[in-house]
């Protein structure tokens, strides 16, 4: 167990029923001052092997090669079990001062029951867990528009 974390509850339902209501607690304390809060979910997970997709230079592979060498997914229904908890929870606390970003939403495509690895700028991962810069510009090319809105920049 991790030291710096002893405060934590060890059993996972516990957990998440913390996590839900510091999460809320945080959020209210926030909007209470007039302010807007933007809450984004987790991003699908890959498997580890994906950082190392953009280790060879592209103009050596041939991109479908690339693609098919570097799927290294999790399949898209355990990725959406994953993330049902986090995203109930957050889709839960969305209302006029609080949007909701569920990555899962612009990276996946429910229909075809699948999340890219790639856009036409490259990799969207670092690793398993984290965007990269290509998919940090993605998602928010994604978004913009709606964050505009919901902030009532335009």
């Amino acid at each position: 167990m991790n030291p710096h974390m002893s405060w934590a509850p060890q059993n996972p339902h516990v957990k998440r029923g913390t996590w839900h209501v510091a999460l809320k607690r945080t959020i209210d304390s926030i909007t209470a001052r007039g302010k807007k809060v933007i809450v984004f979910s987790q991003y699908p997970v890959l498997h580890n092997k994906v950082g190392e997709c953009d280790k060879s230079p592209g103009f050596l592979i041939d991109k479908r090669k690339d693609e098919e060498r570097c799927s290294t997914q999790v399949p898209y229904d355990e990725i959406m079990q994953r993330l049902e908890f986090t995203n109930g929870i957050i889709e839960a606390l969305e209302s006029n001062q609080v949007m909701a970003i569920l990555p899962s939403d612009y990276l996946c495509d429910h229909e075809l029951k699948t999340c890219n690895v790639f856009s036409n700028s490259g990799l969207l991962y670092y690793d398993h867990n984290h965007l990269s810069s290509q998919g940090s510009l993605y998602l928010i090319g994604e978004i913009s528009s709606l964050l505009r809105e919901f902030l009532r920049l335009e």
